[in-house]
């Protein structure tokens, strides 16, 4: 089966196929970094906020075959996929629900998860150009939500002591932890990621406790490259390798 505007592509070197759109949101690195930085153990109820074509859910299935998995999403094309994807990996107990992460009160259980999982738009839609499609707009500038929005929602879903993991461009990472604290949600572990050595950090990836205590720990950076421009031993284990 073909869908239309979408290609066929593997990723973490064959363990994964997935339906993406051309124009629209396609799993990067961001989203490998993602679910290999999220510490949940297996059998813990596990929700995404804005899952696309569910490709974070499907990488998670690969180390957790028993948790039940629910992702949201407000594109029905998407959710389509989604669900397509699933099929297509084998992937049982992964529902995908149409709907509006601002809307979230009415979609989802309270403290329904024992983990969240998000990687929202980076982008601040007022200080951002216009994207080169709606779907784009989305993903990418937060048409639909705003960073805000993605964090209230999490709050609601997650469980008392549930975990919070969340990836976002590492200029936005005090606007990230005023909302997290704001909404209850400590920050316990973070995680910088810079292009190669001397680079300054493109993306923090940030693991919040519902009702945590005080306390955060800054794990060592990761460099995408060394200073011969291969890639690290450390991002490739999150592929896998």
């Amino acid at each position: 089966m073909e869908l239309e505007g979408f290609t066929l592509d593997e990723i973490l070197w064959g363990k994964v196929k997935l339906y993406q759109p051309l124009d629209g949101p396609r799993i990067g690195m961001d989203s490998v970094l993602l679910q290999g930085f999220a510490r949940v153990r297996d059998g813990e109820r596990i929700l995404e906020l804005g899952s696309g074509t569910g490709g974070v859910l499907l990488m998670l299935r690969l180390r957790l075959p028993r948790s039940p998995m629910v992702g949201l999403e407000i594109d029905g094309d998407l959710v389509r996929a989604a669900r397509l994807n699933a099929s297509l990996n084998g992937a049982e107990g992964i529902s995908f629900v149409e709907g509006d992460i601002r809307r979230a009160r009415d979609l989802l259980e309270p403290q329904g998860f024992d983990a969240v999982l998000s990687n929202p738009p980076y982008q601040d839609p007022s200080s951002s150009r216009p994207a080169l499609s709606e779907r784009r707009a989305a993903a990418r500038q937060g048409k639909f939500c705003s960073l805000e929005d993605v964090v209230e929602a999490a709050s609601f879903a997650l469980k008392n002591r549930g975990k919070f993991f969340v990836v976002m461009k590492a200029q936005r990472a005090v606007e990230l932890m005023c909302l997290l604290s704001r909404r209850r949600l400590e920050p316990k572990r973070l995680l910088f990621v810079h292009p190669r050595p001397g680079a300054e950090a493109a993306l923090v990836l940030v693991e919040a406790v519902k009702l945590g205590g005080k306390g955060v720990k800054v794990e060592d950076p990761l460099f995408v490259e060394d200073e011969g421009g291969s890639y690290t031993p450390r991002l490739l284990s999150f592929y896998g390798r």
